[in-house]
């Protein structure tokens, strides 16, 4: 009897040590997920615009319903050829507008997703490719489009996308050398 109790001091004492790492690591989880969505949208919308040798564009929105609105900070996304302002519900179709081709929920509960261009003055909502697949946006020449991912101050993602319309996941540490293939380009 006394062994079993010595036990279960030992595990109570193991498990309450290791509860705060595993409440960090699935943050951390969900900040990558989340970040991971979101690349994988922009990945969409530029082989949907080389495809269809067209402008398309990778919208942050409000959500996914057919009250949604463009947004700087938008937990979802929708990738189509128009605006898709009031009709992010509606099912993906080539043929009416909005001309929707996708569209995912990358963010929930406590985390964010913040997009802009280097300028964020700009309030851009979009990152639109054209039909060879590099960025269409004027102010893009001279920057990367960055959406940042993040749940605190602790947790935060940036996905990058470059000039040429190449999309990236990198983490935005200082404390990361520039030659760490996970560092941000900043």
């Amino acid at each position: 009897m006394i062994e079993v109790v010595v036990t279960m001091a030992i595990l109570a004492i193991l498990v309450t040590a290791a509860a705060p790492s595993l409440g960090d690591w699935m943050t951390r989880t969900r900040v990558r997920s989340a970040a991971e969505s979101v690349q994988n949208g922009l990945n969409q919308a530029r082989m949907e615009a080389v495809r269809r040798n067209r402008a398309v564009g990778f919208h942050l929105v409000s959500s996914l319903g057919n009250d949604c609105r463009l947004s700087r900070s938008g937990p979802a996304w929708v990738v189509s050829a128009t605006s898709p302002a009031g009709k992010c519900g509606e099912d993906p179709n080539w043929d009416e507008a909005p001309q929707l081709l996708g569209k995912g929920e990358a963010a929930s509960g406590s985390l964010a997703l913040e997009g802009a261009l280097a300028d964020a003055d700009t309030g851009a909502t979009s990152v639109t490719f054209n039909g060879f697949g590099m960025l269409q946006q004027a102010a893009a020449a001279s920057a990367l489009q960055r959406i940042n991912v993040s749940a605190g101050d602790d947790h935060e993602l940036l996905v990058e996308v470059s000039t040429g319309g190449a999309a990236r996941v990198c983490d935005p540490d200082p404390a990361l050398s520039s030659s760490d293939p996970r560092a941000c380009q900043l």
